[in-house]
C-alpha cells in the first residue's frame, strides 16, 4: 500500500489500562461492533516520504494531548491504515494534514470521552467540551475542517471503532 498524507490509521492498545478501558467503553456503547472494538487508538498521516518509508502522524493521547510523531513502516504493522478519500489530490491532502497539525498541543479531554458514552446511552448529542480532542475526534475533525467529513455525525462523537468500521467498508 502506498502511504500518503490524509490516510487514517487505527490500532489496538492492549498495553495500558487506558487502552483496555477505551475498548470496554466502546463495547458498552456499540455492542455489535465486533472486530472493530479491538481498535482503541486513531491517528492521521500528515506527511510521508515514499523513498525512505518514513513520515509523521498526528494523534492525541491521555498522557499529553495532541502530538505529532515520526512514523515508519514498522510503526504501521499492527495498524489498520486506510484512505477514506482515495481520489483526493495532493492539495486537499495537505489541507487535511494542516488541520490536524493545527490541533497539536490541544489537551486531551477525558470529559469529551465521557460525553461520547453518555450521548450514546442517552441517545442524544451532548455539546462538545471545546477544542480538546481525543484521538478519533481529532482525526474526524481534521477532515471536517478541510471540508471532507468522514461521518454524518459530529466529530466529537467519532470513536476508533467507527473509523475501523469505515476502513472495512471502504476496503476493495
Amino acid at each position: 500500500m502506498d502511504i500518503r498524507p490524509g490516510m487514517v490509521g487505527v490500532e489496538p492498545v492492549w498495553d495500558s489500562s487506558f487502552g483496555f478501558a477505551a475498548t470496554l467503553g466502546q463495547a458498552l456503547i456499540r455492542p455489535r461492533a465486533g472486530r472493530s472494538l479491538r481498535y482503541a487508538h486513531a491517528f492521521i498521516i500528515t506527511s510521508w516520504d515514499a523513498d525512505n518509508d518514513f513520515g509523521f502522524d498526528v494523534s492525541s493521547s491521555a498522557d499529553g494531548g495532541a502530538y505529532i510523531e515520526p512514523a515508519d513502516d514498522f510503526d504501521l504493522i499492527h495498524a489498520l491504515v486506510f484512505d477514506p478519500f482515495p481520489d483526493l489530490d495532493d492539495h486537499e491532502r495537505r489541507r487535511i494534514a494542516e488541520h490536524a497539525e493545527a490541533l497539536v498541543g490541544s489537551p486531551y479531554s477525558f470529559r469529551a470521552i465521557a460525553r461520547v458514552g453518555l450521548s450514546a446511552l442517552l441517545r442524544r448529542d451532548l455539546a462538545p467540551t471545546g477544542p480538546a480532542p481525543f484521538c478519533s475526534a481529532l482525526v474526524a475533525e481534521s477532515f471536517a475542517r478541510a471540508g471532507h467529513p468522514l461521518f454524518d455525525k459530529p466529530s466529537h462523537l467519532v470513536t476508533p471503532s467507527d473509523l475501523a468500521d469505515l476502513a472495512r467498508s471502504s476496503a476493495p
